[in-house]
Order: structure tokens, then sequence, then C-alpha cells
């Protein structure tokens, strides 16, 4: 009777039961049957109440120590609320306890300790708080206990097997006490506030088989007698603390090792030369801890690793050396290092379970081999941040398993290969920062899961693509790319340029009947265009207003451009009278797209032919540099103007039109010319300005002189 009436208290404390659990409980059936109870057979007693996972919100009543036969409580993953029952302390014969993943909260009853038969005990993920009761130490067949994830402090727990402590605020130094418990075999004593040093005489559990000891503040050296921990030891957990000084020789002893991991540390020297004795490692993560000099390469005779994580180190050496041993290896990282070298073909062909491989970030040289392609089972490639050159090899379109690959930030050349497209399951891909040349390939556009393709600042032609990834702005970079037309409106690209290829190659094929046929007596249209008076250009293009440059104003809604009829011609009017120009105010009707319009307009000053020369500089300048006086890098001072001017004469070659020149020293000294009297052109001061005139006299010149020299 006493069972049915705990059983009765409980379901009144439950104010919330999602589920129904306890429709069942009533008069209609014996207790022992309903939902989540047991009872044994012969007295029809409660041994166990089962109810994990049943959204249950409430309290746990105090009379459920009525239950007096009750040996197992399992309610974990409810919404309990409330305090651990002190009366559960009374329950003689109970063996396991299950209360983590509630919301209960106060203190861990001291009771617990009378409970004497407890032999497992799982408090973790609530709001617990207070210290960890020494009574616990009472209960000499408690062999497992989690109460990771509260709000605990303190500690003293003997005569435990497994000790998992991780996720509470437990703070201090690691109690040397904690290896009286001999027949400790896990050790968990990860996210909490440790600090001080690993201590000395953990060698003195010899049945430990795991030591977690991650993301505390521990500090100092390890200590060198590390390799007498358990030769059991199967995992070693020390990273994200901030352990010094050099790891000690002493690990290889650790021969069952299978995961060694020790990352965010501040450890100086190398990799210890006794690690290949540990033949059945599986794991090893050293990132990030500062580690230096060259890299073991021994290290992968181990012929059980599989996942090795080096990255964000500053070890160095020849990366083909340590990479042919490694044959097995399934996931290899060594990012952000100093390795240098090629990377070897004979390396991809003994490669076949890699399914991550990342070498970014160091001083890698050569070329990409083509035997990548036979990395078939590869997830994730990347190469990005090296000093590779050569073609992207169209192999790496066998490489079927590909999701994410990364070769920006290189000195790759050519065009982007079609076989890419051949990778089904690419779900990102960045080609960005390269010297690739050509077209995108169409092909990209039917790749079904690319989420994020990157191939700015190359040098790309052609028109862009419009379905796939292509079809989502935010989804794609092109930057950079200063010879893309077309693609989506959200680009921003301008009209596909088939007018333009038409005139080019009707120029083209003028120039070569000209040369073939010798010039005729007849004047043709060029030589009359050339007698064309300035003030015939003057009018016919508005005064030279940048409003006519199609190339980025005045569209219309079909993207259409069109050519703008107001500047300075609008004070002009009809006449030459050059007075009247001088006599208008620029402040009355002085109009202009930003960036071309001299800047004494913007200070009031009066309209005059030499503003008209510095719009023609600034339109110069933008022609031969591929940059507009608008773009976002010129701020702070840095414009056009002065951008050019710095790169004057010496560095030249890095505007960004001028890639592909060759240090062709007669193209050099045409461009280098040219782009002078821009600068000249667009001076900030009118009275520094050339006169067109003399530009003219200049341009003709320079034409003359590089026509000559060809």
């Amino acid at each position: 009777m006493t069972d049915l009436l705990a059983l009765q208290e409980l379901k009144s404390q439950i104010s919330g039961d999602p589920n129904g659990v306890l429709n069942s409980w009533n008069h209609s059936k014996h207790h022992c049957q309903w939902q989540g109870v047991t009872c044994d057979k012969r007295h029809q007693r409660v041994t166990a109440l089962t109810l994990s996972g049943m959204g249950l919100s409430g309290e746990i009543p105090v009379n459920l120590s009525w239950c007096s036969e009750l040996r197992v409580v399992d309610l974990i993953s409810n919404q309990l609320e409330g305090k651990v029952a002190n009366e559960l302390g009374s329950l003689k014969k109970l063996v396991a306890i299950y209360l983590n993943e509630n919301n209960l909260t106060g203190e861990i009853p001291r009771s617990l300790g009378n409970a004497s038969s407890v032999t497992e005990l799982a408090l973790a993920y609530n709001h617990l708080n207070g210290n960890l009761p020494k009574e616990l130490g009472l209960l000499k067949s408690l062999s497992w206990i989690i109460v990771g994830v509260n709000d605990l402090v303190g500690l003293a727990l003997p005569n435990l097997e497994e000790l998992e402590l991780g996720g509470n605020h437990f703070h201090g130094n690691i109690p040397t006490s904690i290896t009286n418990a001999s027949k400790l075999q896990f050790l968990d004593l990860s996210q909490n506030k440790f600090e001080g040093q690993v201590p000395t005489n953990l060698g003195d559990l010899p049945n430990l088989l795991g030591l977690n000891l991650a993301m505390n503040l521990l500090g100092s050296e390890l200590p060198k007698n590390i390799g007498n921990l358990s030769l059991q030891l199967t995992y070693l957990h020390m990273g994200y603390n901030n352990i010094s000084g050099t790891i000690p020789i002493g690990f290889g002893n650790l021969v069952n090792l299978n995961i060694l991991s020790m990352p965010q540390n501040s450890f100086t020297g190398g990799i210890p030369g006794d690690f290949p004795k540990l033949q059945k490692l599986q794991a090893l993560d050293l990132a990030e801890s500062k580690l230096s000099g060259q890299i073991l390469s021994t290290l992968c005779n181990i012929t059980s690793l599989y996942y090795v994580d080096l990255s964000k180190n500053s070890l160095e050496g020849n990366i083909t050396r340590f990479l042919e041993n490694c044959k097995n290896l399934g996931q290899l990282s060594l990012s952000w290092n100093n390795f240098n070298g090629s990377i070897s073909a004979h390396i991809f062909g003994s490669y076949f379970s890699l399914i991550s491989l990342d070498l970014s970030h160091n001083s890698l040289i050569g070329s990409l081999p083509s035997e990548v392609g036979k990395l078939e089972g590869l997830n994730e490639l990347d190469i990005s941040y090296n000093n590779l050159h050569g073609e992207i090899p169209g192999t790496l379109g066998d490489c079927s398993s590909l999701e994410e690959l990364y070769m920006q930030g290189n000195f790759f050349q050519g065009t982007i290969p079609i076989h890419l497209a051949s990778l089904k399951g690419i779900q990102k891909l960045d080609l960005s920062n390269n010297n690739l040349i050509g077209p995108i390939p169409q092909g990209l556009e039917k790749l079904m899961f690319l989420k994020y393709l990157n191939i700015s600042f190359n040098d790309l032609n052609g028109e862009v693509p419009t379905e796939g990834v292509f079809r989502n702005a935010s989804q794609i970079s092109l930057a950079g790319n200063r010879k893309l037309c077309g693609g989506i409106p959200q680009l921003g690209l301008p009209p596909l340029v088939l007018i333009s290829m038409i005139l080019l190659a009707y120029v083209i094929g003028y120039n070569k009947k000209v040369r073939r046929h010798g010039s005729s007596s007849k004047p043709s249209m060029v030589d009359k265009l050339l007698r064309v008076s300035y003030h015939e250009l003057h009018r016919a293009t508005s005064g030279f207003s940048p409003d006519n440059l199609i190339v980025n104003i005045l569209l219309d809604n079909n993207l259409v451009a069109h050519v703008g009829d107001f500047g300075l011609a609008k004070l002009l009017a009809s006449t030459t009278d050059s007075s009247s120009v001088q006599g208008s105010s620029s402040a009355i009707a002085v109009k202009g797209s930003m960036g071309y319009v001299a800047p004494e307009y913007g200070m009031g000053l009066q309209v005059s032919s030499q503003g008209d020369v510095y719009s023609y500089g600034v339109l110069l300048l933008e022609m031969f540099t591929g940059k507009r006086p608008t773009d976002d890098i010129f701020m702070d001072g840095l414009d056009l103007h002065n951008y050019v001017k710095m790169a004057l004469p010496e560095q030249v070659l890095e505007v960004p039109a001028h890639v592909g020149l060759d240090n062709d020293d007669k193209k050099m000294e045409c461009i280098t010319s040219i782009l002078k009297i821009g600068v000249e052109c667009s001076a900030t001061s009118p009275n520094d300005r050339m006169h067109m005139g003399e530009t003219v006299r200049k341009l003709h010149r320079i034409r003359d002189g590089f026509l000559g020299a060809n």
C-alpha cells in the first residue's frame, strides 16, 4: 500500500505530462502495470521507476522514499524542478540514481551518503550548486559518478572506478589525494577551473584507461615522469590549457595510447623523438601549441595513425619527406606552419584513405601534380596561401568525393578546368587571388550542391553564367575580374560586350588592310577624325563630360546606356567666346559625375577649360588602370590621381590593367608616359595642369614613337 501511495503522490506532483504517460496510472489496473513502473514478481513491490525522456515537469516528492524496495530511479531528460530529495538517502537497496538533464537546483544532499548500495550516480546537466559532499565518500560500492555541468565546488571522492566531473566550477589545484582511488579507470576533470601543474602522482593510478584534463587553467610544465602513467592508458586529453615548457620524453612508454590530444598550450621546442613508439596511436592533436623546429618525419611510421593536426605552430621542413611516410592517414592538417618544398607526384599514389588534407598557409612551391586525381575518397583539400603555380590540373575532377576545395592565394595560371564541373558533390570552391584567365566554365552552374564560389581577383573574362550558384549574388564573389560581363543584375556587371568585340574585330581588320595595301590617296575616315577641332569635340561631348562614360552611368531599365547631354556645354551654349565661359559661376550650372568634376568647382570657383582638362586626366587614368575614381579603395586622402602618382615610374606593373606586360620595355615606356600625362592633367590645382594643346602634342609623340618602334 505504501508503494501505491508514493506513486500517487508522485503523479500529484507532476504538473506537466505532454505525452500522457501518467494516464495509465489509475485504478483500472494494478500499479505494477502502470507505465514506467517495475515490480518484483513475488511481493509486487516497486523495484524500478523508469520515466526517462517523457517531458515531465514538476517536482520529485519526498514520499518516494516509501518505496523501500526501490533499486533504480531513472528520470533522465525531463523538466523536473526543485531539490534532490533528502529522503532518497534512506533507500538502502537503491543501486542507481539517474537524475541528469533536468532543472534541479540546490545542493546535493549529504544524506545520499547513507544509500550504501548505490553504485551509479548521475546528476549532470542540472543547476545544482554548493560543495560536492564528502559523505559520498562513504559509498563503498560507488563506481560511477557523473555530476558534470553544474555549479559544484570541492572534491573528496575515494573508492571510485569512474569519476566524471567535467563542466563544473571546481578550482584550485587538482588534489593529489585523488590517487587514493586506486581502482579508478576513467577520470574526467575537464571544463573546470583547475590550475597549477598536472599532478606528478597520477602514475599511482595503475588501472587508468582514460584521463581528460582539457579546458582548465593548468600551467607550468608537464611532469618529467609523464611516462609513468598507466601502461593501460588509451586516451589522454590535456588541450586548451596553458601548459608550458618542452614536451618531455616518456610519452613513448604509453604503448596502448590511442588518442593524444594537447592543442592550444604554450609548449616550446618540437615533437619528442619517442612519439613513433606509440604504435597504437590513432589520433594526434597538437594544434596551436607553439611548437617549433623540424617536423618529425618518422611520425608517420605509426601505421595506425589516422588523424593528425599540427596546424598553427612554427614547424618547418620539407613537406615531401614527411608526407611520403603517411600512407594510412585519413585526416591531416599542417596549415599555418613554415613548411617548404614542392608536393611530389608520387605521394598521392599511396593516399587511398585520405579524406581531408590541409596544407594551407605555408611556403610550398611548384605545381599541384596531376596525380592528385587519385584521391578519390578526398572530401576536403586546402592548399591556399602558398607559392604554388602552374595550371590547375583537370584531374581534380576525378576526386569524386570532394566537397570543399580551397586553392586561393597562390599563383595558379591558365583557365579554370572544365573538369571541375565533374565534382557533383562540391559545396565550397575558392580559386580567388590567382592568375587565372579565360571564361568561367558553364558546367559550374550545374553543380547543384555548390553553395559558395569565390573566383575573385583573377583575370577572367566573358559572360557570367546565370543558373545554379550564379543565381544568388551572396553565394559568389567575382570582384577584381574586370573583363567579366552579363550575369544576374545584382552583380552589377556591364552587359554583354558583343558590340565591342565586333568593333575591335573591325579595327584590327582595318589596320591589317592598311598595312597590306598601303595608304590611299583618298582621305580615310580616320584621317578626317584626326582633323576634328577641339571645339567640335567639346560641343559633341558636352564638355568632355564624364557622364558620357556608358560603362557605369545612365542605364535605363533594360540596362541600355545613353550619352548624357549635360556638362560644361550648357555654359558654352553656341558660342566659342572663352570670356563667356570664364565669367560663369560654377555654382550655377556645372553638372557631372562624382569623381570626374574638377575639385575647384566644389569650392565655388569659376568654370574654366582647365576643369575639362581635369576630367580628361581622370578619364585617361581610369582607362589605363581599370579603376574608377569612385572605387571603395579611394578613401582617407587616397584618390586615383595619387594612386597612379605613387606607382610611377618603378611600380607601373603593379597597376592592375598592366598585368601581362611581361616587362616589355617599349610598352612600359608608352604606358608610363600616358599615365604621367593623366597625372598632370588631373592635378588638384588648375595652374598645375597641362593645357589641352600640349596634351594632344605629347600624345601624338607617344603614339608615333610607339608605332615607329613596332
